[in-house]
C-alpha cells in the first residue's frame, strides 16, 4: 500500500473512531443498513432439468427422514457425498463453522425481532417492534400458538412469490415505512461473543452437537448451448459462524465453499444428463472415482478458483510436468500454485491414494490500519472467509487492508495420523474434520422448502430461516469503517441468510463477489509497512513494527534477519490480486559523480591528534624571520569525485526507504603566504563517508518521474597523510570524527527497462536516476583544543579561526538502480 493510501486509511480511521466509540443504540442503527428489500436468490434452471432434488409426482418419491423438500434417496446420496468431499477446516481462529439450532433450540430465549420505521420525516423513528422466540415454533397458530401466527403472517407479508402488494396494508410494501428482520444472538460486541461462543465448546457434548457444514447441492449448464445439454454439479459447502471479529465486525456470518465433482476420466470435461443422474442417484461405477474438478474459495467479496483440470491433476507425474511446462506463466508463482493443486489432489507422496478432502484455511489476523486503535491482546483475529492456502493476502479487507493465514498445515500428515477419527480440537492453528453423517445437513433449494414452511408448523421451525429475508444478528455493530457513509455496507452489517446471498447457487464471480486470480511470490522479508504489524500488538504497532521500516533498521530486519526467520518460521507466500502489482520490491544502486565541499574542513587541522605538532612546525617555521607578515592564507580542494551504492526498499510503486553509502577523498591543500618568508604549505586528505537513510517519495507512476526524498544519517571522516611543506607529520592521520547529519535530496528517474512489459513476472528492471542531494551536519570540531592567543599572534584574522560551525554539502550524482 502506498504512502499516500496508508495516511489517507489513518486519517480516516481517526475522523471515525469517536462515532463508533460506543455500542449503536437501538434506535439509530437504521443508519448503517441500505434501505433495499432482500429476495431470495432463485435455483438454478439445471436443478430442474434434472429433477436434481427429486420428482415429487413420482410414486416413489418420498420426503420423510429428514422433511427437507429432497427425495429421501437423493438425501443420502447428497450426504454420502458431502461427507466423502467434506473439508478439511484449518483454524487460523478460535471458532468452527456450528449448527445454529444450537441458539434456536437451546436453553436460552432465541428472538426474531420486528422493527419497524417510518422513513418519511427526516429523522427515521422506530414505530413499532415485535419479536417472537424461535424456540416456540413447531406446533400450529391453529392450536393457540401465538409465535407461530405471527411467523406465518412475517410470511405472508414477505412471501417470495408475491411481487405484488397483498390485500389491505401492507407495511412491507408501503414506501413511508422499512422493516428490519433479524434474529439476535448473545452479547453485544466482540468480547462478549466470543465468551458466549466458548462457552458454548465448552460445554459436555459440544463436539457432537455443535460443528455442522450445511451442504447446498446444485448443477449448472455448460458449454456454448450446442448439442445436448452438458452440466457441471457442485456440492456448496456452507459455514455459520455466530459472530465476525476482523476488520470488520459484525453478529452473524455465513461463508461457503464451491467443489465442482465429477468423475476421473472425465476432469475438465462437462456431463451428460444421464450421467449426472448416475451419480445423484448413487449409480456411479466405483472404478471411475467421483473426484475434485475445481474449487472455489470465496472470502470477503472475493472468489479464488483452484482448477483440478488444467492442467489434469490426477495425470500420471510426467504428463503432468510436461502440461504444467506448455503453460505460459503469465502471473507470479502460477507455476508453484500449480504444483500446490497437484499436491492437494493426492493423500501420500507416491501419488496412488487421491485425497478428496479440500483444505481450508478459516479466519485470519487482520493486518489494517485499525489495528494502531486497537488495545494490544489479539484483536481482529476471527474473520471467517475461506482461504485456499496459508499465506499474507493483500488488498482484501476494509479498505484495501492486508490479512495473514499464518496457520501452516500439511494435509498428508494429518490424514497418515488420524485424520477425521480424531476427537475436535477446537484450537488456533488445529485442523477440524466434518466428514461424519451427523455434521452434514443438506439444504435444498428454497423452493422445494418454501411449500413445506407454508403447510407445517415444524418445517417452520426447522426451515423458516432459509426463506425469510432476516439477518442473522443484530443489525449493525461497532466497526472501524461503520457509517462512514449512511445506509452502505461497510462491514459491520449482519449477514443475510444463505439463500439471499449473491453466490447462491452460483459459481465464480457474482455481483456480490469478484475474482481473485493472485500473484503468488515468496519473501524472505516483509514487503510492506503493514506486513510488519502483529495482531495481538494492537497501538503498539506504532513501535517496532513501525520502526523496523526506518532506515537503517530494514536493512537489519529484512536482511539480516531473513536467514534466522528462514529457518525459525516458515514463510508462507505472499498473494497479490492486482494484475499491476507492484513491480518493484527491493532494488541495488551504484552511483557517480562530484561534490561541494566547503572551505570549513580546512578547519580539521586543528584537531587533538595533528594539531600541536602543525603548530610548532608552522611556529619553526616563521621564527627565522620573527618580523615576517602574514600576506594570505589560500585554500584549495580537489577531486570531488563522489561514488556511491545504495539498498532500496519498496513500499509500493512510489514510496520507499533508501540506505545510500558514499565515499569521497577530496585532496586538501593550505598555503599560508608571507612576505618575507617561503610559503607555509600543508596538504591533507579527507576520507569521507556518509551513510544517509532516506525515505523517498515518486511524484508520478509514469516511466520518467521526477522525486523528493528526506533523511537522517551518519556521517564519519578523518584527515590522512597531512604532511607540512612535503614533510609527512609523525601522526599522519587524526582520529575519525562521527556526526548526525541531515539530508534532503531530490532528483528524476527513467525507468528503462521494465521486466512486466515483457510480462517476465519476476524480473530484473533497469533504471537510472540523476539527482541531488544536500547534506548538513556540525564540522565536529573541539573549540575548546583551538589556541585563539596563538594563532591571532602568528596573524589569523578573527574569520580564519577554525570554528565547529554547520557545514552544507551539496552531491550530484547519478546512478543506476537494478531493482526486483
Amino acid at each position: 500500500m502506498g504512502f499516500r493510501a496508508v495516511s489517507a486509511l489513518l486519517l480516516l480511521a481517526l475522523l471515525v473512531t469517536p462515532a463508533v466509540a460506543q455500542n449503536i443504540p437501538r434506535d439509530e442503527y437504521l443508519h448503517y443498513i441500505p434501505l433495499e428489500s432482500m429476495s431470495p436468490k432463485p435455483g438454478t434452471e439445471a436443478n430442474a432439468e434434472l429433477g436434481l432434488f427429486g420428482d415429487e409426482a413420482d410414486p416413489d418419491y418420498l420426503d420423510v427422514d429428514p422433511r427437507d423438500g429432497i427425495d429421501d434417496r437423493r438425501g443420502r446420496v447428497f450426504r454420502d457425498l458431502a461427507v466423502r468431499f467434506a473439508p478439511i477446516m484449518v483454524l487460523n481462529t478460535n471458532n468452527i463453522p456450528v449448527d445454529h439450532r444450537w441458539y434456536s433450540e437451546g436453553p436460552n430465549p432465541f428472538p426474531l425481532v420486528v422493527d419497524r420505521w417510518d422513513i418519511s420525516g427526516t429523522s427515521p423513528s422506530i414505530v413499532r417492534s415485535d419479536s417472537l422466540d424461535w424456540r416456540d415454533l413447531g406446533t400450529a397458530c391453529d392450536a393457540g400458538n401465538e409465535a407461530d401466527c405471527r411467523f406465518q403472517a412475517l410470511l405472508e407479508r414477505y412471501h417470495p412469490y408475491h411481487p405484488e402488494p397483498l390485500p389491505g396494508p401492507t407495511y412491507a410494501t408501503d414506501p413511508r415505512f422499512f422493516e428490519v428482520l433479524f434474529v439476535d444472538f448473545p452479547g453485544e460486541d466482540e468480547s462478549s461473543w466470543k465468551k458466549t461462543f466458548q462457552e458454548a465448546l465448552d460445554q459436555p457434548g459440544a463436539d457432537a452437537r455443535l460443528p455442522l457444514h450445511y451442504v447446498h447441492p446444485f448443477a449448472v449448464r455448460a458449454g456454448d448451448g450446442a448439442g445436448p445439454p452438458a452440466y457441471r454439479l457442485v456440492l456448496q459447502y456452507w459455514f455459520f459462524y455466530p459472530y465476525n471479529d476482523g476488520g470488520n465486525n459484525h453478529e452473524g456470518d455465513w461463508e461457503h465453499v464451491n467443489l465442482v465433482l465429477g468423475p476421473l476420466s472425465r476432469v475438465g470435461e462437462t456431463l451428460g444428463r444421464d450421467e449426472i443422474l448416475r451419480i445423484i442417484d448413487g449409480d456411479w461405477p466405483a472404478d471411475d472415482p467421483l473426484v475434485i474438478h475445481e474449487l472455489e474459495y470465496y472470502f470477503h467479496h472475493q472468489v479464488v478458483s483452484l482448477d483440478f483440470s488444467e492442467p489434469n491433476a490426477y495425470a500420471p507425474r510426467k504428463e503432468w510436468e510436461e502440461a504444467v511446462a506448455r503453460i505460459p506463466e503469465e502471473r507470479a508463482g502460477e507455476h508453484r500454485l500449480l504444483r500446490t493443486v497437484r499436491y492437494v489432489a493426492f493423500e501420500d507422496e507416491a501419488e496412488t491414494r487421491i485425497n478428496t478432502h479440500p483444505v481450508v484455511f478459516i479466519g485470519a489476523d487482520n493486518k489494517g490500519t485499525d489495528q494502531i486503535l486497537a488495545p494490544p491482546g489479539g484483536k481482529n483475529r476471527d474473520p471467517h472467509g475461506s482461504y485456499p492456502l496459508s499465506g499474507m493476502y493483500k488488498d482484501i479487507g476494509p479498505a484495501g487492508a492486508t490479512e495473514q493465514v499464518a496457520t501452516t498445515f500439511d494435509h498428508r500428515e494429518w490424514l497418515a495420523d488420524g485424520g477425521p477419527d480424531r476427537p475436535l480440537d477446537a484450537d488456533r492453528g488445529k485442523a477440524v474434520s466434518f466428514a461424519r453423517p451427523e455434521r452434514m445437513r443438506i439444504v435444498p433449494d428454497w423452493e422445494r422448502i418454501l411449500p413445506l414452511v407454508e403447510a407445517e408448523p415444524e418445517a417452520r421451525r426447522d426451515w423458516g430461516w432459509l426463506v425469510l429475508p432476516l439477518r442473522w444478528g443484530y443489525p449493525a455493530s461497532v466497526s472501524p469503517f461503520a457509517g462512514v457513509v449512511e445506509h452502505a455496507e461497510t462491514g459491520n452489517l449482519a449477514v443475510p441468510g444463505p439463500a439471499f446471498n449473491a453466490g447462491w447457487g452460483r459459481l465464480g464471480a457474482t455481483p456480490g463477489f469478484s475474482e481473485y486470480e493472485p500473484h503468488m511470490i515468496y519473501s524472505l522479508f516483509p514487503l510492506g509497512w503493514q506486513d510488519n504489524f502483529q495482531n495481538d500488538l494492537g497501538y503498539l504497532n506504532l513501535t517496532y513494527p513501525t520502526w523496523i521500516v526506518f532506515p537503517p533498521l530494514d536493512i537489519a530486519w529484512r536482511l539480516v534477519s531473513a536467514p534466522f526467520r528462514l529457518f525459525i518460521k516458515k514463510e508462507g507466500p505472499i498473494f497479490y490480486p492486482k494484475e499491476d502489482i507492484p513491480y518493484r520490491f527491493f532494488g541495488v544502486s551504484a552511483g557517480y559523480g562530484t561534490q561541494t565541499i566547503p572551505e570549513d574542513f580546512t578547519n580539521l587541522f586543528a584537531n587533538d591528534q595533528q594539531f600541536d605538532e602543525w603548530l610548532v612546525r608552522l611556529a619553526l617555521h616563521v621564527i627565522a624571520d620573527t618580523s615576517a607578515a602574514l600576506v594570505t592564507a589560500e585554500e584549495s580542494i580537489t577531486r570531488r569525485e563522489t561514488a556511491s551504492a545504495q539498498l532500496v526498499f519498496f513500499i509500493g510503486d512510489r514510496f520507499s526507504t533508501e540506505n545510500t553509502f558514499s565515499h569521497a577523498r577530496p585532496l586538501i591543500s593550505n598555503r599560508y603566504v608571507f612576505d618575507t618568508l617561503d610559503t607555509f604549505e600543508t596538504t591533507m586528505e579527507l576520507n569521507l563517508w556518509d551513510y544517509m537513510g532516506s525515505f523517498r517519495y515518486a511524484l508520478t507512476g509514469s516511466r520518467l518521474s521526477p522525486y523528493a526524498r528526506v533523511g537522517y544519517g551518519l556521517s564519519w571522516y578523518r584527515l590522512e597523510n597531512v604532511s607540512t611543506n612535503g614533510v609527512p607529520l609523525g601522526v599522519p592521520d587524526s582520529d575519525w570524527i562521527l556526526r548526525l547529519n541531515g539530508n534532503l535530496g531530490a532528483g528524476a528517474e527513467w525507468l528503462a527497462v521494465r521486466s512486466r512489459d515483457r510480462r517476465l513476472f519476476p524480473g530484473l528492471d533497469l533504471a537510472f536516476r540523476a539527482e541531488w542531494t544536500m547534506v548538513m551536519h556540525k564540522l565536529g570540531l573541539n573549540e575548546d583544543r583551538v589556541p585563539l592567543k596563538t594563532l591571532v599572534n602568528i596573524g589569523f584574522q578573527a574569520d580564519q579561526i577554525p570554528r565547529n560551525e554547520m557545514v552544507f554539502r551539496h552531491q550530484f550524482v547519478f546512478r543506476a538502480l537494478l531493482t526486483w
